[in-house]
């Protein structure tokens, strides 16, 4: 289960947070995020998936991070608090087949971008991370130019929050990762 790193900072103020390309140097605090974030085992990337992701479309992948406070004869410590993973697909909608994680999860050539993983440490949840998270993946793709539509699925209890950052919601999705029940969501760039 992930735990918030010792030392950490607690207030939302004193954070200090800032946003970084992720790289497979991380794919192990990505890991442990996703454990705590995701309840149910099925909801969560792997390390397989990850590994995939972050070496074919690493400029589609960010992470929101803090340092900790060093302690004596000890440096600062990163410590990922959220991330945000997608690949580069030739559909409208995130599917079961872009959700693998393998050679039919990336395109690219493909125009749109599907968001597949996104996760907040629950330690640091309603402080705003995931807000600045989704608002600076948005920007940066928009100026990348790499894609023309932003996509996601989301469960009914994110949708509101997908919504305040500039998604519809468009349906019902198809996908039937983890026991389907998702909803279409349709980031504007």
């Amino acid at each position: 289960m992930a735990r918030r790193a010792q030392n950490a900072p607690t207030d939302a103020d004193a954070l200090k947070v800032y946003v970084r390309t992720l790289t497979k140097n991380d794919i192990d605090a990505i890991i442990s995020l996703e454990e705590g974030a995701f309840e149910n085992p099925e909801e969560r990337a792997g390390k397989d998936k990850i590994f995939y992701r972050l070496t074919v479309c690493p400029e589609v992948a960010l992470g929101i991070f803090t340092t900790t406070n060093p302690t004596e004869g000890q440096a600062r410590k990163e410590v990922l608090l959220g991330h945000i993973i997608g690949t580069k697909i030739n559909a409208d909608w995130v599917t079961d087949r872009s959700m693998k994680g393998d050679n039919y999860g990336h395109v690219d050539t493909g125009k749109t971008i599907a968001v597949h993983q996104m996760a907040i440490h629950k330690d640091y949840h309603r402080k705003g991370l995931g807000k600045i998270l989704l608002k600076e993946f948005m920007q940066r793709m928009k100026q990348s130019g790499i894609a023309k539509r932003l996509v996601l699925i989301a469960r009914d209890n994110n949708v509101k929050f997908y919504e305040k950052v500039g998604f519809d919601e468009r349906g019902e999705s198809n996908t039937k990762i983890a026991g389907g029940g998702w909803k279409n969501m349709y980031g504007y760039m």
